[in-house]
């Protein structure tokens, strides 16, 4: 049997616990916490508080838990398995921030902080690695003025390396390769910057190289890639709390290319998923978890803010997520695996 198919049944035979979710702020547990060997963990960021929700995804059971920062509104979330850390963009405090030790964590721990980039963000909204160099989107308050901020980490810490300024405010990001993907807020465009960290490796105000516009989509946010597939959100209208979609599409970066700069990748080339019944009115985060079929989303508003989890997508239109977990503000999430 595959992976994806068993992990979908074992889902499915607690799915009906879980599907009213856990208490507003995203806690509680399934199973007790029994210590069986953890296959791989979710975290989600609020930009309501300092809570950071964990889910640990184990061979027959899913145990939930709260972590907390220091920070009271954060924006962009990265699991680095590699390293064990949690990056982590912290509004109040201006800088991308480093957690480390993160599988040693008891659950209600304050996470302690490992390292801070400099205190130059302003309104961060996502974070990727590549390498030493951690990448963010950022933007000016009231303004539709966006900047990447490329920080460099060795032994001494992290520093900004350079900044790259945008006419437009860039939102989420995804590195595909050397390539850097990203979203443009309060459109349906997504762009690309080829060879990101070699082309700009000082100050400068940029243009993309190539920017196509999604069909169906009214405004989109979130974004993530795994294994070809390339999975974006849209708010839609923002004031709206039920008007939020999920768009996947399969061999994405062909697409992209085979795609004129300017120009609509058609609705025919992708799967919408939306309706009152998804639960989406503005997911601005999703991470895509291709192994198992899964889509994790941090759903800002409606409900308060929700992480909702679906297993069915492909079947496109107005599906139910298959596990819904309540969190305040609930603004981006990630996902490691751990085995």
């Amino acid at each position: 049997m595959k992976k994806g198919m068993l992990f979908t049944m074992v889902l499915g035979s607690i799915g009906l616990f879980f599907s009213c979710s856990t208490d507003d702020s995203g806690g509680g547990s399934g199973g007790g916490g029994i210590p069986t060997p953890v296959n791989f963990v979710i975290y989600a960021a609020s930009n309501k508080s300092n809570t950071i929700a964990y889910y640990e995804i184990r061979p027959e059971d899913i145990y939930s838990g709260l972590h907390y920062v220091s920070s009271d509104k954060n924006e962009g979330i990265l699991y680095d398995k590699d390293k064990d850390e949690l990056i982590l963009n912290s509004i109040p405090q201006r800088s991308t921030n480093i957690y480390g030790n993160m599988k040693g964590k008891s659950d209600r721990s304050e996470l302690s902080l490992e390292m801070s980039g400099n205190s130059v963000l302003q309104n961060p909204h996502d974070v990727v690695k590549k390498d030493q160099f951690y990448i963010v989107s950022d933007s000016e308050p009231e303004s539709e003025e966006g900047k990447i901020y490329i920080f460099e980490r060795d032994e001494n810490g992290m520093n900004l390396r350079n900044t790259v300024s945008l006419g437009y405010e860039v939102y989420g990001l995804e590195m595909v390769g050397n390539d850097l993907y990203h979203t443009i807020a309060n459109t349906k465009d997504v762009a690309a910057f080829k060879d990101f960290l070699t082309t700009f490796t000082g100050d400068t105000l940029a243009a993309t190289h190539k920017r196509i516009y999604i069909d169906g989509i009214k405004d989109v946010r979130g974004i993530s890639f795994d294994r070809g597939v390339l999975v974006l959100t849209d708010v839609g209208e923002w004031s709206s709390n039920s008007d939020g979609a999920l768009h996947w599409i399969r061999d994405f970066v062909t697409k992209f290319n085979n795609t004129d700069n300017g120009e609509s990748l058609a609705i025919g080339e992708q799967i919408r998923v939306s309706g009152r019944l998804t639960k989406l009115g503005n997911p601005i985060d999703v991470a895509y978890d291709h192994d198992n079929g899964l889509i994790y989303v941090a759903e800002n508003t409606r409900d308060g803010g929700a992480v909702l989890f679906f297993d069915n997508i492909q079947a496109g239109g107005e599906i139910t997520p298959h596990l819904t977990f309540l969190l305040d503000g609930a603004s981006s999430v990630t996902y490691g695996k751990l085995r």
